[in-house]
């Protein structure tokens, strides 16, 4: 009504629709609204606290390396990062113990490795 009194021309904006047609505009508007909430943030992907303490300590342990001599030697294949998990710090330098005895200090278990590789434990870090 208040449209009538508003608009003289209110006829010939007036469109009549069946119910498949609304059904089908309301799922559209429905997968439109999902497909914007499921999307990527973008942007860069985070770090984890481990890389983020690695790439810390060898700053600190390197002075002259800027960023990109760090990211390169992240990125480099002598680099690998396993996370694994231990109830105590202990339990974590025994489990490196056993694999520099027994996996790096055998070359027949290990023929790929020329000797033991560096390694090092990273703490988990504080909760924010």
């Amino acid at each position: 009504m208040l449209v009538r009194s508003l608009r003289r021309d209110w006829r010939r904006h007036l469109v009549v629709v069946t119910s498949d047609t609304v059904v089908r505009w309301h799922r559209a508007g429905w997968r439109l609204y999902w497909r914007w909430r499921s999307r990527s943030p973008g942007g860069r992907p985070r770090l984890t606290p481990e890389v983020q303490a690695l790439m810390a300590r060898m700053s600190r342990e390197n002075q002259l390396w800027g960023s990109e001599r760090i990211r390169g030697e992240l990125l480099h294949r002598r680099y690998v990062v396993i996370d694994l998990v231990f109830d105590t710090r202990e339990q974590a330098e025994a489990f490196l113990g056993f694999l520099k005895r027994q996996v790096w200090g055998v070359p027949a278990n290990a023929p790929a490795l020329a000797g033991a590789p560096q390694t090092m434990i990273l703490e988990p870090a504080p909760p924010s």
